[in-house]
């Protein structure tokens, strides 16, 4: 099974990995089990994806794949990423998000977050306060996001957040010295 495991990594970085944009941005997939149609990669079990914009973890994936135009490539380029079953999403700029499941458009940089009741879509960030990085937690039920690439070209992070259902923003006071 860990022969077969590694044929397939050697096929899916042969096929995903072309030029550096968002379609093609996987550079690492991880999963107990993998099944492979031509248009859809299926991942299930203990499921760990490294993207462009950080490193995602689940319990099943399933990565679509974009159609290009006719003689344009005939690679696997990722369009959409859906995730479900505890998904953690850890971007470069030190941020998180947890919720039951993900739906990620790699072309829109857009993305749709859900939890079940009675768990909570959580975003864990910080915002500078003078010197200080002063921790923020949002939650709420839902929480659609768009992402746009970071000043240094390398990072992306959430330029549009919106939140519904219950809620919170909660963040911490720095320090009086």
């Amino acid at each position: 099974m860990k022969y077969l495991c590694s044929i397939f990594m050697l096929l899916v970085s042969a096929t995903c990995f072309g030029e550096p944009n968002m379609m093609n941005a996987l550079s690492k997939i991880r999963a107990k089990d993998v099944h492979y149609t031509g248009d859809e990669i299926h991942l299930t079990g203990e499921v760990n994806i490294d993207h462009k914009f950080g490193e995602i973890f689940c319990n099943k994936a399933v990565v679509f794949a974009a159609h290009s135009p006719a003689g344009v490539s005939s690679s696997f380029n990722a369009e959409k990423i859906d995730l479900f079953g505890d998904v953690i999403i850890n971007l470069k700029d030190g941020s998180s998000i947890h919720s039951d499941t993900a739906f990620l458009n790699c072309i829109t940089l857009e993305g749709v977050f859900n939890a079940n009741a009675p768990n909570q879509v959580v975003w864990l960030t910080h915002m500078q306060d003078q010197d200080k990085k002063v921790p923020v937690k949002t939650s709420s039920s839902s929480l659609k996001v768009k992402m746009k690439k970071g000043e240094n070209g390398d990072e992306y992070a959430f330029s549009e957040l919106k939140g519904e259902g219950a809620v919170c923003i909660e963040y911490q006071q720095p320090e009086k010295e």
